[in-house]
């Protein structure tokens, strides 16, 4: 298993606050796909090996990601004007 998937059941099996951005990072893909809320529990717990991520991650995540993405999107304007 990948270190930054371990890092990430850690996250989870926590609670830690910032798991729902980090597994939203690692799986990425998965909500690109625009698949039901269930099925996406359902892949990422399969491939996590355990039941961790609930409902209410799932639509947190969703409701939160788009905010997620303009900050990622303003960090890299602000890193390529410093360099450029």
């Amino acid at each position: 298993m990948k270190a930054s998937k371990q890092q990430l059941i850690r996250l989870l099996e926590s609670r830690d606050v910032r798991r729902r951005r980090k597994l939203y990072e690692y799986y990425e893909h998965y909500f690109q796909q625009q698949h039901s809320a269930r099925f996406t529990i359902e892949l990422i717990n399969a491939d996590l090996g355990n039941t961790l991520v609930t409902r209410q991650d799932i639509k947190y995540i969703r409701s939160h990601c788009h905010l997620w993405l303009a900050i990622q999107a303003d960090q890299r304007d602000t890193w390529h004007q410093r360099f450029d």
